[in-house]
């Protein structure tokens, strides 16, 4: 509703200044409000989640697939690694990068903004068309050359490497969006009132780039809290569990269930002081998790309850 108010605005102003701005008047026309804009309907960025137990890292590899349904090329795509003021916060050391380029990229952004995102390397990319880095709103982005991935394209081996653990994270995709296919240049009146048209114009533009892009989520690096808290953990998996049954990474209700069972009693075994019989419970929840991968659970689901359940058996004490 924003989008359709902000380009009524502009043909109501636009009317308004008729007699000196005739020719704008064609700028926003049927064709260029037509579903002939690149518009990504569906992008899927599936992750699978690999941990090395002798380095401590965490390796994503992500599938991007431009859906056949989608009317734009796909340029590049954000995931967000914002890391949270209060949690762990990990050092640099043994992060690998696909070539020289990932590299200073990284050097020269993350020293003044480690505060901000998560510790990531990039180490593989498909090719040497694809680029990798992170960018200054917190987020690591991918982005390809020519040609762009098409619709009904898939692209694997987009690798993002961290200490952090899987948590859920938002991604936007976005297509190549080529303005002047839509809307004839702007010839070169600079009165006042011709620029606060264009101004206009260039807003609404920019609202329509913006709704041709496709959000969605995925799993990415989030560090834990500094100060850990096992009863805490617990709520956190449980979280973790209703989302991703929410998302469509559990597949049904009764596994679903099963899975919020065992949780709830190792989370009671917990509080009552028997540590040991809530390690079993978790013990057992990854199992099932373990069991049911591929199955009832998509790789991002077992990736975000098996690896956070190992980790909080770890800390248990």
């Amino acid at each position: 509703m924003r989008y359709l108010a902000t380009s009524f605005m502009c043909l109501i102003l636009l009317l308004a200044v008729h007699l000196k701005a005739q020719d704008v008047k064609a700028l926003i026309s049927e064709d260029s409000l037509s579903t002939d804009y690149p518009f990504l309907f569906n992008v899927i960025l599936s992750a699978k989640v690999s941990y090395s137990s002798s380095t401590g890292f965490y390796y994503y590899n992500y599938t991007l697939t431009n859906d056949s349904k989608n009317k734009g090329d796909l340029w590049y795509f954000e995931i967000d690694i914002t890391r949270s003021p209060n949690s762990v916060m990990y050092d640099t050391i043994g992060l690998r990068f696909a070539n020289y380029f990932e590299e200073g990229q990284f050097r020269r952004y993350y020293p003044p903004a480690n505060k901000l995102v998560e510790s990531i390397g990039l180490p593989t990319l498909p090719n040497l068309n694809w680029t990798a880095d992170i960018e200054h709103n917190s987020v690591a982005n991918f982005a390809v050359g020519l040609p762009f991935v098409k619709p009904q394209s898939t692209v694997t081996n987009l690798v993002m490497m961290s200490k952090a653990l899987p948590g859920i994270r938002a991604f936007t995709a976005y297509p190549y969006f080529n303005v002047g296919e839509f809307y004839p240049d702007i010839d070169q009146d600079t009165s006042e009132v011709q620029d606060s048209i264009y101004n206009l114009i260039y807003a609404y533009v920019d609202s329509m780039k913006n709704v041709v892009n496709y959000h969605g989520w995925t799993i990415g690096p989030t560090a834990p809290p500094l100060i850990f808290s096992a009863g805490s953990w617990i709520d956190t998996l449980i979280s973790y569990k209703h989302r991703s049954f929410a998302l469509g990474w559990i597949d049904t209700q009764g596994i679903a269930s099963s899975l919020d069972s065992k949780l709830d009693n190792a989370k009671t075994k917990l509080a009552a002081g028997d540590t040991t019989a809530a390690k079993n419970i978790l013990n057992a929840f990854v199992n099932e998790v373990e069991a049911q991968n591929g199955k009832h659970l998509t790789s991002e689901a077992y990736a975000l309850l098996k690896y956070n359940a190992e980790y909080l058996i770890r800390r248990m004490k």
